[in-house]
């Protein structure tokens, strides 16, 4: 190298490290005091379509999953139990799962819980029995449960599962194929959803392409939807939306990462509206705003379609209604 390229290289290597000092002091308070993040701003309040209803505590440390059952009662992923509160919050019983992930009840009232390893199922006032066993590295970040099926979604794999309730696999949904012309599914982060509709069709996220894409059971693929951007109606780059539940009509309920927000689609994917902006949930007290990613709520729904948001940072259930019908 010349003496000419040498000294360039040094200076080059000086600016760069004068700005990075630079952005230090900038973006770092030398008081040692937590920086104030302003808050996003109010959701424009002709968009919202819920208001929040009720609250109860789930008394877990940290919270995995919702899901709700016959008779509305919800159940919570807790790190060592699933704990099951009827439809005022009052804590019922708790069930012995440690690790669940991931929860789904059936009409029958059966509870499917997927732990790292393998699947639980629950019947009555049963306890746990194991229903499947997970193959090694397998991540179940979503599982739902339709009149003959169960479909689990796996993170690790980048493919939904589709087995009948005896475990049988009976075929796989959104994995690449060229020839159906399947792209296949992206998700950087533990974002990988599925949700069944009252159409019989299996609606899965694809977060690395902030869509919902639409399936027959058989795993044909029907059609994709979704916009990335910061505007509400869209899905918040990067990998959103992360959590689905289907209302009694068919429309599809959204949760998001990052900033996170609660939102109504219909089926085809056509904007309806907020259930909850990102105003209502403020970063964890011992986090920095401007780098950390808030995590997505988990998010479920009862029979009157009230919309049942697990908040992962405050660890409740918090209940939003439609307003004008208020229950």
């Amino acid at each position: 190298m010349s003496e000419n390229a040498k000294t360039a290289a040094i200076v080059g290597l000086v600016v760069i490290a004068v700005a990075a000092a630079a952005y230090i002091v900038a973006t770092y308070d030398v008081t040692g005091e937590r920086p104030q993040i302003p808050p996003p701003p109010p959701t424009d309040p002709d968009l919202l379509l819920y208001s929040e209803a009720d609250t109860f505590d789930t008394g877990f440390d940290q919270v995995h999953a919702i899901a709700v059952g016959p008779g509305d009662l919800t159940y919570v992923a807790g790190s060592n139990a699933v704990r099951v509160f009827n439809s005022d919050g009052e804590p019922e019983r708790e069930l012995a799962i440690s690790g669940a992930r991931s929860l789904a009840v059936d009409a029958d009232g059966t509870l499917y819980a997927a732990t790292r390893e393998r699947i639980y199922t629950v019947a009555d006032d049963g306890g746990p029995t194991v229903w499947k066993e997970l193959p090694a590295g397998a991540l179940v970040t979503g599982i739902t449960a339709s009149e003959d099926d169960v479909l689990v979604a796996d993170h690790a794999d980048l493919v939904v599962r589709r087995y009948d309730r005896s475990g049988e696999l009976v075929n796989e949904i959104g994995a690449a194929d060229e020839g159906r012309d399947i792209r296949g599914l992206r998700a950087p982060t533990e974002a990988l959803d599925v949700a069944v509709g009252p159409d019989g069709l299996a609606y899965v996220t694809n977060p690395g392409y902030m869509q919902i894409e639409v399936y027959t059971l058989a795993g044909d693929p029907l059609a994709a939807w979704g916009e990335p951007g910061t505007d509400i109606r869209g899905f918040r780059p990067s990998c959103n939306p992360c959590q689905l539940a289907v209302l009694s009509d068919g429309r599809l309920v959204t949760s998001e990462r990052g900033e996170p927000r609660v939102k109504i689609y219909e089926k085809d994917g056509g904007f309806v509206g907020v259930v909850a902006g990102p105003e209502l949930f403020p970063p964890p007290p011992a986090v920095d705003a401007r780098t950390a990613e808030r995590p997505a709520n988990y998010v479920a729904v009862d029979s009157v379609d009230r919309v049942l948001v697990l908040d992962p940072v405050q660890m409740t259930v918090r209940i939003f209604v439609e307003k004008g019908g208020e229950r």
